[in-house]
């Protein structure tokens, strides 16, 4: 059974002109990284804070030496020198607050709600290495990098940027130094706040249209959608996913929100590299590609959801990956990265070559009242489902694996699989490959198809006539859709069918005095 490299030699990584010069922790069998140079910027120091209002959609700096029309760049421009003045001349901005700090705000006038304003900084893209608060009234504005450049760099430890109902296209940041991040790159301890917005349309060279990495770093995203994205290594190196990267120690809280129809290489989804905690909620990966790309396509083609490296602490609950492509991994691809999956559902996810999940060099995965349905892969020689392999584990506990193409699973005499004995596996593979273990097998567990159940994201529910009615065991609290389990006999897998009303209380016998609270019930019914 083949598969690429397991080895994922990655290019330096390096952003601006100025160098920053850090340490990869990314694992030795994953990378040849050993250096990330990023951009350093210009930053205000102070204590206090000042409100801009943005009322031009225009990009033009210095547009009205008299006032009363401020643009986004004269805005900017103004928040990183500290005064309304720019190179000594007025722009048309109005400073609203005691003065300029560290905690500034750009907001948007209603004039210019739904406008898109075209915007480049060049290469380094939009350079902050101070909290920075976008859109705090909620304008519906598309910033626009025109293809010229990368949107924002954000860096400085205990810096936060946050960027509310905002759309940002046209990031660019082609192969060599700048080839990562192309809509929003954070690093050196910065955090980035993403809400209520759009990224899509970006383009990078080897990394995401949202990168973060380093020690205490990190991004937050609530209620955002990342699509049509792409990454696409021309040159050598390793090419990351078209999404987000989290990267050399960085953490990710992500909730509510969509990844998709992003491309790239490991990863197309998310990727994690040598990451710190990441959490995933309520959000729906899907329609992503993983290719083959660069001169030295190393780990590329890998991960159609999620691609882990190194990456030892990765939570997924309530979320649905579906519709994923790879050649390996259309699901997850890991290496030594260690996943739990919740109340969570992957489906129709296609592996060209082999494997929905596809586990490697120690990883460690849990399923636990999860659903993994009917991932696939082109033709009858190969699992569409689960490779186990290479020294890892796989362990399933109130799950239902089914529907792959081929097998469900395959294990190899290096890899581990468990599973209690309420998990349903409808088709593992035989002999000393089997995954059987002591799940129930060889049983179907009727699933509907993946639609809108109720809940943030897609499920299949479970037929009347399904064996994984009532025969569960460990039953978390809600499903994946957050509706109320019982505390003992609950279905297995994602779905928990709507648990019956309570019987009506009885009668009382004639001539009974009848409370009044119970009278009321009586009469309610």
């Amino acid at each position: 059974m083949g598969r690429s490299s397991k080895s994922l030699s990655l290019s330096r990584l390096r952003v601006g002109s100025k160098r920053n010069i850090k340490k990869s922790n990314f694992p030795a069998r994953a990378s040849g990284l050993t250096a990330v140079a990023l951009a350093v910027g210009l930053s205000c120091q102070g204590s206090q804070a000042a409100t801009l209002f943005v009322n031009n959609s225009t990009d033009a700096l210095l547009a009205d030496t008299i006032g009363g029309n401020c643009t986004l760049r004269e805005a900017l421009s103004a928040i990183l020198v500290g005064s309304t003045a720019v190179n000594g001349a007025e722009t048309g901005c109005e400073s609203f607050g005691p003065a300029f700090g560290t905690n500034d705000r750009i907001e948007f006038a209603a004039g210019i709600d739904g406008q898109t304003i075209p915007l480049s900084f060049g290469p380094g893209g939009i350079s902050l290495g101070q909290s920075v608060e976008f859109n705090r009234n909620d304008r519906d504005i598309t910033v626009d990098m025109s293809g010229n450049s990368r949107g924002f760099t954000i860096f400085n430890a205990g810096t936060e940027v946050i960027l509310n109902s905002l759309t940002l296209t046209g990031g660019n940041s082609p192969d060599g130094d700048n080839g990562y991040g192309s809509s929003i790159l954070a690093f050196d301890g910065s955090t980035v706040t993403i809400t209520n917005s759009n990224i899509t349309g970006n383009n990078a060279g080897a990394t995401s249209a949202v990168l973060v990495s380093g020690v205490g770093t990190e991004l937050i995203m609530e209620n955002t959608t990342i699509s049509s994205n792409s990454a696409r290594l021309t040159g050598p190196g390793t090419n990351f996913g078209g999404g987000v990267l989290i990267f050399n120690g960085s953490a990710a809280t992500i909730v509510d929100s969509t990844i998709s129809n992003n491309n790239g290489g490991f990863g197309a989804g998310v990727s994690a590299g040598g990451a710190g905690a990441i959490l995933i909620r309520n959000t729906t990966i899907s329609n992503n590609t993983a290719e083959v790309v660069g001169t030295t396509p190393n780990g590329s083609g890998q991960g159609g959801g999620l691609g882990l490296s190194g990456s030892p602490s990765v939570t997924i609950e309530n979320s649905t990956i579906s519709g994923n492509v790879a050649n390996f991994g259309s699901v997850i691809s890991s290496f030594g990265s260690s996943a739990t999956l919740q109340n969570s559902t992957m489906s129709g996810n296609v592996a060209n070559v082999v494997a929905g999940l596809g586990v490697y060099d120690g990883s460690n995965i849990a399923f636990v009242s999860s659903t993994f349905a009917f991932n696939e892969v082109p033709g009858d020689a190969a699992s569409g489902g689960i490779v186990v392999r290479d020294g890892t584990t796989v362990s399933f506990e109130n799950s239902i694996l089914a529907g792959s193409s081929f097998s469900d699973c395959f294990v190899s005499p290096t890899g581990s699989f468990s599973s209690d004995s309420n998990s349903i596996i409808q088709n593992p593979n035989v002999g000393e490959a089997s995954c059987a273990s002591s799940a129930r097998v060889g049983i179907n567990p009727v699933l509907g198809v993946l639609r809108n159940n109720g809940g943030p994201t897609m499920t299949h529910a479970l037929a009347a006539s399904s064996p994984a009615i009532g025969t569960g065991g460990s039953c978390l609290a809600t499903d994946q859709r957050g509706r109320t389990r019982p505390r003992t006999g609950c279905d297995v897998g994602a779905f928990q069918v709507p648990l019956p009303p309570p019987p009506p209380p009885p009668p009382p016998p004639p001539g009974a005095i009848i409370p009044p609270a119970l009278l009321l019930l009586l009469l309610d019914e």
